[in-house]
């Protein structure tokens, strides 16, 4: 889902995006660099994504006993081609590129119940994206964003293969347009040939198809994925000899390091029971998102040459994620459900650029998570397999995780880090009635920000020691900025009796333009810059959608808005005179309005109607670039994962039903800032 994905940036979001671009102590001792990476270039690219293909059955018609919400998910490689052009003003760089891609993704799953089948492919994919990063004459660090076009077939009817023959069975095949935005890293490898690695997370418009005319009962499918990919570029014009042909190996981050490190995720444990036999008046697809902290400990190895860095870390963590809920059928406790991640252990690979004083990285590899899972129709605790409708599983799963960072050096021995890093695990399927062979799905998905402190046995450059305060980027500022975002509007019936024909877990998804103003205050010490911002923005989103049942159509109504969205974020970047890349993370609110009842408008008449407006707390986190444009303005480009709290609401105090609304958000914006003190212009 949308939300699981920033959860789609960002993730992995941003952080490699910066890089500075000098290996000197001071940002004012070293000339830019002049047109390095200017020109066209062409490659090949290939690598790994967690993709999801979306299936939201409005009317509930489509299957006999409907979840209307379907996730499919899988892994599957991804290989391609791209072609772009580079432009480049000192130390910042602008492009433009596009990529047209093969995808091995195709997942299907036949239903028990009503003998239902899904199905969910894509078979290309293909983006035009801008890029907007800064460079030295060894590395380039970038954010990037734009428009994508999917090849797919969707399909959910009650038989196999899939085809339109009557009310019940719909099928779809053609292109889905979407956004795009990532990050990534480009190093050079000679005077014509470039290496890059690259985070990008896809969201499509969904695709709405009428498949009863008499009743308006509807259907929508979408895709969104997280795509893990490395490339090759041939430039045309050449790359940089000014230096990038005499890049040495040894550097001031080369070495073994060690540390610990802490920080919050978003978690969501999933559980997907394909034939409904596990709980009687089943959601087949059961989210259980909250926030949790994670503390653990890391340690790794970093090769330098020049001012590109290649290294490897692992790490293990505790996680405290630990969430459970009795469900109600009508008025008595029908069925538990239960997910717990106790530890995560990762082994990543990292590629960034540095100067002596920080350095910018994009990461990803494997990960190993130890968890629980639960769902079954015994509602008291704990979990157990007593006969064929209990299922408990425990154990270790395999996934993967990708994300961003930047690290910057405190002393001669020592660094801080601020890191994200967005995690899927693989699903593991269990049979739990090999009579009709009934099986489910568990699996785990999460969005982490940590900071951390570093110990390096080989020491950190000494010339760093010196690092002076102030600088171009230090002081107050102000501006405004605009944008679009994916958002998604949750809604989570436990005791599935808000609607009489229920799916406990609706998604309410949609394109919607973003824009306000920000102010904030940079600290700047040579290349390194702290900061806080805050900003206050309108949001255009509102979805609602009018449910059908069966029976009674016409019968149920659900809406979600966010009217407005604020958020105070700390910044850590590096910083030359002319650009700055950070990564940027802190707490939101958001004014929101959700309602879900059998009637509309939203009003609370009785004990199955409610509805509810009010402010959200949430957390952000993300990326950027911010270059200057003259003495007193600068422009900047950001991506910006946004989860909020769920809101949990009893609407009959009598049997204990409840409901919980929430809302996740990518966003992608742009904007100008005005600075109060003039630094020099280099």
């Amino acid at each position: 889902m949308v939300g699981q994905s920033i959860r789609s940036v960002l993730l992995a979001s941003a952080a490699m995006v910066s890089v500075s671009l000098y290996a000197v102590p001071s940002w004012a001792d070293e000339p830019l660099p002049v047109n390095t990476w200017e020109g066209f270039y062409g490659g090949v690219s290939g690598g790994i994504g967690s993709f999801n293909g979306r299936a939201t059955d409005w009317g509930f018609d489509l299957f006999e006993n409907p979840d209307g919400d379907l996730d499919l998910r899988g892994f599957a490689g991804i290989f391609g081609a791209q072609a772009g052009y580079n432009y480049q003003l000192g130390g910042l760089v602008i492009g433009l590129e596009g990529d047209v891609s093969w995808t091995g993704f195709n997942e299907d799953e036949a239903f028990r119940t009503g003998f239902s089948y899904v199905k969910a492919n894509m078979d290309w994919l293909a983006t035009v994206r801008g890029r907007m990063g800064l460079a030295n004459d060894q590395a380039m660090a970038y954010v990037t964003g734009g428009l994508a076009l999917a090849g797919v077939e969707h399909c959910a009817n009650d038989h196999n293969p899939c085809l339109i023959n009557g009310l019940d069975d719909i099928a779809w095949s053609g292109t889905q347009p979407g956004l795009v935005a990532g990050v990534g890293v480009e190093a050079r490898l000679s005077d014509r040939w470039s290496f890059k690695s690259e985070y990008l997370y896809l969201v499509t418009a969904d695709k709405n198809v009428v498949y009863n005319t008499v009743d308006n009962q509807d259907v929508d499918f979408g895709f969104d994925a997280h795509i893990f990919r490395v490339g090759l570029n041939y430039h045309l014009s050449g790359l940089p000899t000014g230096g990038g042909s005499d890049m040495y190996a040894g550097g001031p981050w080369q070495g073994i390091y060690a540390g610990v490190s802490g920080g919050i995720g978003s978690f969501n444990g999933r559980a997907t029971d394909w034939d409904r036999g596990t709980i009687s008046d089943p959601d087949g697809d059961i989210d259980q998102r909250g926030f949790a902290g994670i503390f653990g400990a890391q340690a790794g190895y970093n090769h330098q040459m020049g001012g590109l860095v290649f290294g490897i870390e692992g790490d293990v963590s505790w996680t405290g994620f630990s969430e459970e809920r009795a469900f109600l059928d009508g008025t008595s406790l029908d069925s538990y459900v239960k997910s717990n991640m106790d530890w995560l252990a990762t082994v990543r690979g990292r590629m960034g650029v540095a100067n002596d004083q920080a350095m910018a990285y994009v990461t990803g590899g494997l990960a190993l998570a130890g968890v629980e899972h639960c769902a079954n129709n015994d509602p008291s605790a704990p979990c157990s397999i007593d006969n064929d409708n209990n299922i408990a599983w425990s154990g270790t799963q395999p996934g993967l995780v990708a994300g961003a960072g930047v690290e910057a050096r405190l002393s001669d021995r020592w660094s801080f880090k601020s890191e994200y890093l967005y995690l899927v695990t693989a699903d593991k399927n269990i049979v739990y009635n090999t009579v009709d062979d009934e099986d489910i799905d568990f699996g785990f998905d999460a969005h982490i920000f940590r900071v951390g402190l570093n110990y390096h046995l080989g020491g950190l450059p000494a010339g760093g020691s010196e690092i002076p305060s102030g600088g171009p980027w230090q002081g107050v500022y102000a501006g405004v900025s605009g944008g679009i975002g994916a958002f998604n509007g949750r809604a989570m019936d436990w005791s599935w009796d808000m609607f009489r024909r229920p799916d406990g877990d609706f998604d309410l998804r949609g394109f919607a333009g973003i824009a306000g103003a920000q102010a904030g205050y940079n600290y700047q010490m040579g290349g390194f810059v702290f900061g806080l911002e805050g900003d206050v923005s309108w949001t255009g989103f509102s979805e609602d959608k009018l449910f059908y049942d069966r029976v009674t159509p016409a019968d149920t109504y659900v809406k979600a808005n966010m009217d407005w969205l604020a958020t105070v974020r700390g910044r850590m970047g590096v910083a030359n005179d002319k650009a700055m890349a950070y990564v940027t993370g802190g707490l939101a609110l958001a004014g929101v309005e959700h309602c879900g009842n059998d009637d509309a408008p939203c009003s609370i008449d009785n004990d199955d109607n409610i509805a509810w407006s009010g402010t959200q707390p949430g957390l952000v986190a993300g990326a950027g670039v911010e270059a200057r444009l003259s003495d007193r303005w600068s422009f900047k480009s950001e991506y910006l994962y946004l989860v909020t709290a769920d809101k949990n609401l009893v609407y009959d105090t009598t049997n204990g039903q409840e409901v919980e609304f929430g809302f996740d958000a990518h966003i992608f914006r742009v904007g100008l800032n005005y600075k109060f003190n003039v630094p020099p212009l280099m």
